[in-house]
């Protein structure tokens, strides 16, 4: 069997969408051919071939293969399926059969045809959650901000929140209870190398040298 499916691709940044980056060179953080083929393709559609095994799986790798030119993407990407009244249904059993989702009362299916939307997040990617605290980095780190550093908040709590340097995790910003920032702080200094490389793949500051930085000196 088969279905057409119409891709709508946006990009979101903390709780809003910003699409207009899709106008600029802000997206290069994804990779060139990442950037490029995600402009080109993010308003498309194309035939979906299932049978009675499909699984939504199968259907998430075909829709992100169709946004990027068939090659993966390891950016952080949520999938949404339109469905009555523009409803947006998440899958979160991928292991579910894809005719399964099919539903008039639900997913309908007009002219062939259901819709999904895609959504990229520009915010770099999340480092850990542990402890109730959350560590994640945004991916344009370089307006206003010299030295590598992770913003951490507390679950659930919005306005408790830091940005602490990595390399001297005693200097931060922000208002996170004592309790918490210490266990930051500690957590900071056991994985300085780990979150020095993550820095370095994940946002569009200078790459930073590790050993240096780790005070490492090699021939």
């Amino acid at each position: 069997m088969k279905i057409n499916v119409k891709i709508e691709a946006h990009c979101y940044q903390q709780d809003r969408l910003i699409d207009d980056v899709f106008d600029s060179t802000s997206l290069m953080f994804l990779g060139s051919d990442a950037a490029t083929s995600i402009k080109k393709n993010r308003y498309s559609e194309f035939l979906f071939d299932y049978d009675s095994e499909t699984t939504l799986s199968d259907f998430s790798r075909a829709v992100l293969l169709t946004l990027f030119d068939g090659k993966d993407c390891h950016c952080e990407l949520k999938l949404r399926i339109v469905g009555i009244n523009d409803w947006l249904f998440v899958i979160e059993d991928s292991t579910q059969k894809f005719e399964n989702i099919l539903s008039k009362d639900q997913i309908p299916v007009i002219d062939d045809t259901i819709k999904v939307e895609v959504f990229i997040s520009f915010n770099a990617a999340e480092y850990d959650r542990f402890n109730n605290l959350r560590y994640y980095m945004y991916s344009e780190e370089n307006c206003g901000h010299n030295e590598p550093h992770i913003h951490v908040k507390v679950l659930g709590e919005s306005k408790m929140n830091a940005s602490i340097e990595i390399r001297h995790p005693e200097k931060y910003e922000g208002n996170l209870p004592s309790k918490y920032l210490k266990q930051a702080q500690k957590k900071i200094i056991k994985e300085q190398r780990q979150l020095l490389q993550f820095w370095n793949a994940h946002t569009n500051g200078l790459k930073v040298d590790i050993n240096q930085a780790l005070g490492i000196t090699e021939c």
